[in-house]
């Protein structure tokens, strides 16, 4: 499920990259990835901060 979220969603961001490369400049198309790179760990570290430190759940859990 999440290779195919993954895969499908990769002609969007090209797509999107393309039209803000387009408009705005190429640089700011890198700074807006940046930016939403940066959003996404910041979002994503504590999770894997807590998956690191206690290990994955068991099938027991």
């Amino acid at each position: 499920m999440y290779r195919l979220l993954g895969w499908g969603l990769i002609p969007l961001g090209a797509l999107a990259g393309g039209l803000v490369g387009h408009e705005v400049g190429i640089w700011t198309g890198y700074l807006i990835a940046g930016a939403l790179r940066a959003a996404a760990l910041v979002v994503s570290l504590p999770i894997l901060i807590r998956v690191h430190c206690q290990g994955p759940p068991s099938a027991a859990d």
